[in-house]
């Protein structure tokens, strides 16, 4: 297979080379044209077919080929994050550091609330790890209720889980 044989692609490397960009092409849609998926395919098998005038069999050339238009598409890809993400960072850069985000209602009504409820929040936000499964005292399952009361530091005669049901839905709560 020389390089007169060669210039043609054959019909498997065209099959192959529709199939592939096809899958591939969601990865590059927002600014490449399918079309120019394809001609860059066409591209990236001649030139492989000129740089390599020594490989003669098919089989060798296909995957030449494939390996290439493969890391291709990567490389367009990629590319595209990257400048994305350049242009996030100058973005970021751009914002005054002494500038505070306005503190979201779920901020807020956590730094209202009172310090035992507050406990209970901070655990379930932060730690979730400690509300998975059903821990034991003395052999007997520990209810939610005295769960969130252990995790709150207060008795478990204070009912924790209707008060923060009836916090967060803005009732007033009883003092603890």
């Amino acid at each position: 297979m020389g390089l007169e044989m060669a210039m043609e692609m054959d019909e498997v490397a065209r099959r192959w080379m529709y199939k592939t960009a096809k899958q591939q092409y969601w990865r590059v849609s927002a600014w490449y044209e399918f079309d120019d998926l394809i001609q860059d395919g066409y591209f990236w098998y001649y030139s492989r077919v000129k740089k390599y005038p020594h490989i003669t069999e098919p089989r060798h050339m296909m995957r030449m080929f494939q390996i290439r238009y493969l890391q291709h598409i990567h490389e367009l890809s990629n590319k595209k994050t990257k400048q994305s993400a350049e242009v996030h960072v100058e973005l970021v850069g751009c914002t005054l550091v002494d500038q505070q985000p306005a503190p979201t209602a779920l901020e807020r009504a956590i730094a209202d609330a009172p310090v035992h409820l507050r406990r209970v929040i901070s655990t379930i936000l932060d730690a979730p790890e400690q509300l998975r499964g059903y821990p034991k005292q003395n052999g007997v399952r520990e209810t939610t209720n005295e769960r969130f009361c252990r995790l709150a530091g207060v008795p478990t005669t204070n009912d924790v889980v209707k008060q923060l049901k009836d916090y967060l839905r803005g009732d007033v709560l009883p003092a603890v």
